[in-house]
């Protein structure tokens, strides 16, 4: 039998020797900093990011003055009269202005690919690229050997296809804008946005009328379309000067891309009432142009009037709308915008018709500023939206989630604290203590992980605290 070996008494044993440090794994879950989106004003960001900022809210403004010519000649008179020409029926007049709402079908793909990418401004300037280069077909349609009774069929297909595009962009627009703008300067820099939009659409349409009336069709929609087309191309290229914060690129299960937005009892009242919404709106939507032009008679200049009259009144009020829903809240005046808008639209169109009388068609211009500045803002889509368990980078912890819906969330409100959400409440039924007030609340109990609570905790707002 063998002597057993004696290891060297200065040799550590090899089971006693460290073991090796593991060599470093990349952590998926590391977040970049929080946006510019994340915070209340401007005045509480660093000096660098602050220019970054203003300089985004400045060319927003110029990018949303390009969309909207791009829009003002795609859709509206200009679509419908293109329509007509191309002798459309009623059905079909009807599922063109059903192509928006059924195209936002496609916002869970957009969701996804953000998730999955994070490059959101590289997205949304990729899907606007191909909303608006679509046109080009449509400018071209009457030049294709097709039958004529085959053409407003793929007139419908081409805005079918351009409005999946437009939907995504714009949900994931929305997200990254909300990253971006402070919480408490949106209802001032998007008010101000919305008129001076309506001021260059107000334009574009009276340009566009005239030249309607003036050229003979079909070159006249052509050259509207290819026009449109090339502004629009130019709205895409101010992307490229506008701040994008980084996001963090995350593994996304599409079951959960699905249900986050249904877990929020608030979020589901508010897709319901848009649901009804939009139902109702849509009944007389689409007849309204065509109205317009074949019952009432109106030329294309007249029908840009009533545009430019929206518009114009618009600059006045939405700004107004903006900084009383700032101070009110969005749910009483969203309460009042509907019911002005049930009220007042179709009973101007109806006294129109019964009269000859366009003064009610002016009349119902202004009521449409008035009442329309309210219910078609996109700051109330940011209130409602739901907010995910935090996540890191995203001023909204679904940021990246939610716009797999029609709307779309950004930073947490400072008159909707994510403290108040269901899963808060239920974490504070099942804690023990005494409760505490808003002002006085841990970071470790906001749910919000802003760093001592949202703007609504810091003020002892409506969000209670842990009980």
């Amino acid at each position: 039998m063998s002597p057993t070996r004696r290891s060297d008494p200065g040799t550590p044993h090899p089971s006693s020797r460290p073991e090796r440090p593991p060599s470093p794994v990349p952590d998926r879950a590391e977040r970049p900093p929080p946006p510019p989106g994340s915070v209340d004003r401007l005045a509480d960001l660093d000096p660098a990011t602050r220019r970054d900022v203003r300089r985004t809210m400045r060319w927003a403004v110029v990018e949303g003055s390009l969309a909207q010519v791009f829009l003002n000649w795609t859709q509206g008179s200009v679509l419908v009269g293109f329509l007509l020409h191309l002798e459309a029926t009623p059905a079909e007049l009807a599922l063109v202005a059903s192509m928006p709402h059924l195209s936002q079908l496609a916002s869970p793909l957009a969701a996804y690919l953000a998730a999955a990418l994070g490059r959101r401004r590289l997205l949304v300037a990729a899907m606007g690229l191909a909303s608006r280069l679509t046109w080009l077909l449509a400018a071209t349609l009457p030049l294709w050997p097709v039958p004529d009774a085959a053409r407003p069929p793929l007139m419908i297909a081409i805005v079918l296809f351009s409005s999946l595009f437009l939907a995504s962009q714009n949900t994931l627009w929305t997200a990254w804008m909300g990253d971006v703008v402070p919480e408490r300067e949106r209802g001032r820099v998007f008010g101000m946005r919305t008129g001076l939009m309506g001021v260059v659409g107000m334009a574009a349409n009276l340009a566009v009328g005239a030249f309607l009336d003036a050229v003979a069709a079909p070159i006249s929609f052509q050259v509207a379309l290819a026009v449109a087309v090339a502004v629009g191309l130019l709205g895409v290229a101010v992307y490229a000067l506008q701040l994008d914060p980084p996001t963090a690129i995350e593994r996304v299960r599409w079951r959960e891309l699905l249900t986050v937005p249904w877990r929020d009892v608030g979020f589901r009242r508010y897709l319901r009432f848009t649901l009804y919404w939009n139902c109702v709106v849509v009944l007389s939507g689409p007849f309204v142009t065509p109205y317009y032009l074949q019952e009432l008679r109106m030329t294309f200049t007249q029908v840009a009037i009533v545009s430019g009259i929206t518009a114009s009144t618009a600059v006045a009020t939405t700004p107004l709308w903006g900084r009383v829903t700032d101070r009110r809240g969005h749910k009483p005046v969203l309460a009042l915008g509907t019911f002005l808008v049930g009220l007042l639209l179709p009973t101007s169109w109806i006294l129109a018709g019964l009269t000859g009388s366009l003064a009610w068609i002016w009349g119902a211009a202004v009521a449409d500023a008035v009442a329309w500045g309210r219910c078609g803002s996109r700051r109330s889509t940011w209130r409602s939206a739901p907010r995910r368990a935090p996540t890191g980078s995203s001023s909204s912890g679904c940021t990246r989630w939610a716009p797999a819906w029609p709307v779309s969330p950004a930073a947490p409100s400072p008159d909707r604290c994510s403290c108040s959400s269901s899963a808060s409440r239920a974490r504070r039924s099942a804690s023990p203590g005494p409760s505490t007030t808003g002002s006085s609340r841990s970071r470790r109990s906001c749910a919000c992980r802003r760093g001592g609570g949202c703007a609504r905790c810091r003020s002892g707002g409506r969000a209670t605290a842990p009980k």
